[in-house]
């Protein structure tokens, strides 16, 4: 929509668009949403499992499939959420044209990665 708009501006109006959009895109464009999503998973993979307190069989980590209810093992779970964190990882790397990095990246190599995204999104490239 913006983008149909910009052409019917004036030079002024461009301006005064770009100092609106400028934090709008910072807050909500899909790759904050991703980075947001990767700093969670992040989150999650450094969480260590502390064992259960229940008796019997219970296993350290059991995680119930929210779509199918099936319980699957913690290396699974952490495989799925590797596979998504990869995922945003492509995505981030080819919007932002640079080399694709690995999930399981540092926390220097991932604050850097922030650090691209953030300067990526206070440029206005769509004209």
């Amino acid at each position: 929509m913006r983008d149909q708009l910009l052409e019917s501006m004036s030079e002024a109006d461009r301006e005064a668009s770009d100092q609106a959009f400028v934090p709008l895109r910072q807050k909500y464009s899909d790759l904050v949403i991703a980075l947001g999503h990767l700093r969670n998973e992040r989150e999650l993979l450094n969480e260590r499992a502390t064992g259960s307190r229940l008796s019997g069989n219970s296993a350290p980590v059991t995680v119930i499939d929210p779509r199918s209810g099936v319980t699957i093992t913690r290396s699974e779970y952490i495989g799925r959420l590797e596979s998504r964190m990869q995922l945003r990882l492509d995505f981030i790397t080819r919007t932002l044209q640079i080399d694709e990095v690995e999930a399981d990246m540092d926390d220097r190599e991932f604050e850097a990665l922030a650090g691209q995204v953030d300067a990526y999104l206070k440029i206005i490239n769509d004209r």
